[in-house]
């Protein structure tokens, strides 16, 4: 749908009632929603790579939320190259700018809980030639106001969903770290890293990052579902595969990625790029094993994420001219079409010189096309 502003454009207009799911409760979810979009506009939406909101407005006791136009999402973006590894040098430019939107959510105490491929969109279209992407987070409509009567959250896949709501632990700004990370291990690996089955994303959970701290389980609330406390030693052990599964006859793994520890990384086929900086991708790990740290209390944060070294390094600066991330000249945009355009030109003339020869025809002097993008 579409909605005119003053100037007479169209904006893509998305609602925050979505229309298929109209049940008990949705305008509570509804009125949350517009509340955290009218606290966001506290913000500036491009330098903290937020999306744009332009008009909210009723209609018909449905309300709707008008957005900036925004392009394909990461999960697209994967789709159309067959989900084939990113590039390292892009997958830094999405980690600085959703680090900034989240450090920028943290001044109005806000926890988007949300995070995933789906909600981070690009700001231009993927097939234009950039050396950098440019991206912006969306869709606010779980997000929350962190409070002491802040409830617990479940509504996440289990593809993102962090360690303290599995267990039961209360609610924190971790929790967007965690689904950064998992975003960021998504466009690395080309698929999710932790699996559909919960047991199954626990199991490799513990495999990456090790036992939790039992005084930290002692804090949880649905640990039981996932381990079992022995009463000599007075610690917890995670279940065994039948312990688990005691009352489910039939059970299909459906993950065909198994990694023991974070050096198993290193065997993921990638580009050519990046095993020539083999450097980028050591830090890009430790960077990684510190976002899907278990304890929430040690996890990394925005603001250190931001001077950690996979995102300082030289490489993340653009070597035209210090263009920003996501700019891109005229020149640089024409670049492919001008050259397929000469190409075609030249070919065409060498088949009009070639039948004036077998003609017989005078031989005219070869035309020399100028191209100024090369």
């Amino acid at each position: 749908r579409e909605k005119k502003i003053r100037n007479k454009k169209l904006f893509p207009v998305s609602f925050a009632i979505d229309q298929r799911h109209l049940v008990e409760g949705t305008d509570k979810m509804c009125e949350e929603e517009i509340k955290n979009l009218k606290a966001l506009q506290e913000l500036d939406p491009d330098s903290s790579n937020i999306v744009k909101v332009i008009d909210l407005w009723k209609y018909r006791y449905k309300n709707f939320v008008c957005y900036e136009f925004l392009h394909s999402d990461l999960k697209h973006l994967m789709s159309t190259r067959n989900f084939q590894p990113l590039e390292i040098s892009k997958i830094r430019d999405v980690a600085q700018q959703i680090l900034v939107a989240l450090k920028a959510l943290g001044k109005i105490k806000m926890v988007h809980l949300n995070i995933r491929p789906s909600n981070i969109r690009l700001t231009h279209q993927y097939y234009v030639p950039r050396d950098h992407l440019k991206v912006k987070l969306l869709d606010f409509c779980h997000a929350s106001i962190l409070t002491d009567e802040t409830q617990e959250h479940d509504t996440q896949h289990t593809f993102y969903k962090p360690f303290e709501i599995m267990v039961g632990l209360p609610l924190g700004r971790a929790i967007d770290m965690w689904g950064l990370g998992c975003t960021l291990a998504y466009l690395y690996l080309g698929h999710n890293l932790f699996p559909r089955s919960e047991y199954d994303a626990m199991s490799l959970m513990l495999q990456l990052q090790g036992k939790p701290r039992n005084s930290l389980l002692k804090q949880a609330k649905l640990k039981e579902k996932f381990f079992i406390e022995d009463e000599k030693e007075k610690t917890w052990r995670f279940k065994t595969f039948k312990e688990f599964y005691k009352k489910k006859l039939f059970y299909r793994r459906t993950h065909k990625h198994t990694y023991t520890s974070f050096d198993d990384f290193f065997k993921v086929p990638t580009l050519p790029e990046d095993l020539e900086n083999s450097e980028d991708v050591r830090e890009f790990l430790d960077l990684l094993k510190k976002m899907l740290d278990l304890d929430p209390n040690k996890r990394i944060t925005p603001t250190k994420a931001l001077k950690h070294r996979f995102i300082t390094m030289k490489s993340a600066i653009p070597n035209k001219d210090n263009e920003s991330p996501g700019k891109i000249s005229v020149k640089d945009a024409l670049q492919t079409p001008a050259k397929r355009f000469c190409k075609f030109v030249r070919k065409m003339f060498r088949k009009i010189t070639c039948l004036g020869e077998s003609n017989t025809v005078p031989q005219q002097k070869e035309v020399r096309i100028k191209n100024t993008f090369y």
